[in-house]
């Protein structure tokens, strides 16, 4: 679940799938299993929903989040093959601290 916004689901996933997302966490709830978000983060995309993607997973009390940034093999939008968008764990701290 890579935000909380359409864009940002549609730019990683090629469609807005957070309405499936939302119902595969009510369902895994209701089971009685724990939920991992796990969230590519990429600048200009979504590193500004860090926060709000914490606020969700605090007020649906799931375990916890995997922020993970953006690596460039395997499936990725074409867009970024000649990019130059790299988010560390050091571009991480300085957007949770912001």
């Amino acid at each position: 679940m890579d935000g909380l916004a359409a864009a940002e689901n549609q730019f990683l996933g090629g469609r807005d799938l957070r309405a499936e997302r939302l119902q595969a966490i009510a369902h895994c709830r209701d089971a009685g299993l724990q939920v991992v978000l796990a969230v590519t983060i990429i600048p200009g995309v979504n590193d500004e929903s860090i926060w709000s993607l914490i606020r969700f997973a605090a007020e649906q009390r799931l375990t916890g989040i995997n922020f993970q940034p953006v690596v460039l093999s395997g499936r990725y939008p074409p867009e970024l093959a000649q990019s130059d968008r790299r988010f560390t764990a050091t571009h991480f701290l300085r957007a949770i601290e912001t």
